[in-house]
């Protein structure tokens, strides 16, 4: 098994958890109400057409949605995809996303070039294998100009094995581990500093306080601490 389909097993065991855990009853409403909040202000209002890289059960692109952006979601773990889909005939069709299965490393390979004004990513770059050259096929993907916005924080600065949840040393293995650069980062610093190499300019940096007051305030995800995240937006030349 490669490393991906290693990751992708992982994710899809984990599927209807994780999707419980981002749709607490008790935290839903005010999740998306923040994050509108926060996508609202960091994507240019003409930016309509938006790709979302590791969608996952699809919790960034129904924010991208809820503002009324044409969005596209993608990612390789199939359970994933099929609860996002179920999520989606809860909408209007017209505002409904289209979910995509797609390698975040060569999403080109399926969607095809400067087709989208923004891209973004929600928690990916620490799962992500080769994260110069994924974001290098990121940029290919933005029209001239276009925006990318990457959310991630240093999650496992103390290592991976912090990580205990059902089948993660199993699944995200020595080998696996090898291919991950990212994945236990010891500040934002090393994604930006991803992001420059592939390419982008204009990078700039934002803590959301907002999301950690209430990770603080209600709990975070279960295995995880209340931890300062980041909104790192860049531009294709």
């Amino acid at each position: 098994m490669s490393a991906q389909e290693s990751i992708n097993a992982y994710w899809d065991q984990r599927a209807e958890t994780y999707h419980r855990l981002q749709q607490r009853p008790d935290r839903k409403n005010v999740d998306r109400e923040v994050w509108g909040d926060i996508m609202r202000d960091a994507l240019p209002s003409h930016a309509q057409r938006v790709l979302d890289i590791g969608t996952g059960s699809g919790f960034l692109a129904f924010v991208h949605s809820d503002v009324g952006k044409q969005v596209t979601g993608v990612d390789l773990s199939e359970q994933m995809l099929e609860i996002a889909r179920h999520e989606a005939l809860n909408l209007p069709e017209q505002q409904r996303p289209e979910f995509i299965m797609a390698d975040a490393v060569e999403p080109a390979l399926t969607l095809g070039e400067r087709t989208f004004d923004a891209v973004t990513s929600r928690y990916l770059m620490w799962t992500l294998r080769h994260p110069v050259e994924a974001l290098k096929n990121w940029r290919g993907l933005l029209v001239p100009g276009g925006t990318l916005i990457v959310i991630d924080a240093p999650w496992f600065p103390r290592g991976l094995d912090e990580n205990k949840t059902e089948n993660f040393a199993e699944l995200y293995d020595e080998t696996v581990r090898a291919e991950l650069p990212l994945a236990e980062a010891q500040s934002i610093e090393s994604t930006v500093a991803v992001i420059e190499r592939a390419g982008f300019i204009d990078i700039q940096v934002r803590e959301l306080t907002q999301v950690l007051e209430l990770d603080l305030a209600q709990g975070a995800t279960p295995g995880h601490q209340p931890t300062l995240q980041y909104l790192v937006s860049a531009t294709r030349p």
